[in-house]
């Protein structure tokens, strides 16, 4: 993933993060306004349905009232057909009273005529006193009406009241409630965008560290090559001086084993040249000798060698007994293994030199001393 890709997918986040953040607060808020408008609807049907309840009773209070006042208009016409009755029974010629007067004698006469003005009075007083009666009653009963009605009118006013305070109350609440939504969705996106700038920052500090790494791990692969390419210069000139030291070594190598092959050559040369001196003298001698006519070779001293001939052979043949000078070599017990305990010819004697000068089993000094050993004279 490359460092673009990496900063647009922490921005994808942090968008989806607030995105989430918001819909999660939009949905509250919306939770909220339904029910504000809920409560709002109950608050309306509440109302609604105590306002019916109140006409109803209210006209349920007018209707008893419009009864009462329709019985009190019958009990007055009760009233007032009875005085009428009364009075007119009073003033009957043919009724009772009318006869009590005849029986008093005191029909048409100005008592009757008194006592019927005052039944006429009284009529008329009791009539009076009846409409009186009504329309007090009436009066009450009208007042109970309107009083039923401002009543009425007065728990519609009280409950709208308490309505409009509850309304206010959800208002208020639904308010605190959005505000504090509103301040909690802003202090959470805030706290948001702070935690992607943590996080971009720690994105950032993180990809300029892999790039100062991955600068530190090219600068070093770069000294390691211009480090490996002068060992390797300097390998391939130590290589080349060692060569060429090896080369020398061999050369001086090859310059001393041709010498001493040289000197073993020439030493043999000189033995030729000895040999054929003392087999001279050795073949004189013997023919003095006859008792020793039949040997091949003698018996050696402890440090003398005495040469003799042997037509059998291809060279001279050389022998030696134990020698002090053998024993101090170098490798005396490699030269003693070489060598063996039979004669050798002069060929097998530079040879066995030459190898132990090659191996480094002899030096000079060892060479020295076999020519000692056996008795060979170096020409000059």
């Amino acid at each position: 993933m490359t460092d673009a890709e990496r900063y647009e997918k922490l921005a994808n986040e942090r968008q989806t993060a607030i995105n989430q953040s918001n819909n999660m607060y939009n949905d509250l808020l919306n939770k909220n306004t339904q029910y504000s408008q809920s409560v709002d609807s109950y608050l309306k049907n509440y109302q609604q349905t105590q306002n019916d309840i109140y006409d109803k009773q209210t006209a349920f209070n007018v209707e008893l009232q419009n009864q009462n006042k329709e019985r009190a208009e019958r009990e007055f016409q009760k009233e007032a057909t009875a005085s009428k009755n009364a009075y007119y029974d009073f003033i009957n010629p043919y009724g009772v009273q009318a006869e009590i007067q005849a029986e008093n004698g005191l029909n048409r006469a100005g008592y009757s005529e008194t006592v019927k003005s005052q039944a006429w009075t009284t009529q008329q007083n009791r009539t009076a006193q009846a409409r009186a009666l009504l329309n007090d009653a009436k009066l009450q009963f009208d007042n109970a009406i309107k009083e039923a009605y401002l009543n009425n009118d007065t728990l519609k006013a009280e409950l709208a009241l308490k309505i409009l305070d509850q309304k206010q109350q959800e208002a208020l609440r639904s308010f605190t409630y959005i505000s504090d939504t509103k301040q909690n969705q802003l202090g959470n996106n805030q706290n948001l965008d702070a935690d992607y700038n943590n996080r971009y920052n720690t994105l950032y500090n993180q990809i300029e560290q892999e790039k100062a790494r991955a600068e530190a791990i090219r600068q070093w692969e770069v000294e390691m090559k211009e480090q490996q390419r002068q060992y390797d210069a300097n390998m391939k000139e130590k290589q080349k001086q060692w060569e060429a030291e090896m080369k020398e070594k061999q050369r001086q190598y090859d310059t001393t084993l041709a010498y001493q092959k040289e000197q073993a050559k020439k030493a043999e040369q000189q033995w030729e040249k000895e040999y054929a001196l003392s087999r001279a003298k050795v073949y004189n001698t013997n023919s003095n000798n006859k008792s020793n006519n039949n040997n091949n070779y003698t018996s050696l001293s402890d440090t003398t060698t005495t040469p003799i001939g042997n037509n059998n052979t291809k060279g001279v043949l050389y022998s030696a007994t134990y020698s002090p000078l053998l024993s101090s070599m170098q490798s005396s017990s490699w030269f003693a293994q070489q060598a063996g305990s039979q004669p050798l010819s002069s060929t097998q004697l530079a040879t066995i030199i030459a190898n132990g000068l090659n191996n480094g089993k002899l030096n000079q000094s060892d060479v020295s001393k076999i020519y000692k050993a056996y008795g060979v004279k170096l020409a000059n």
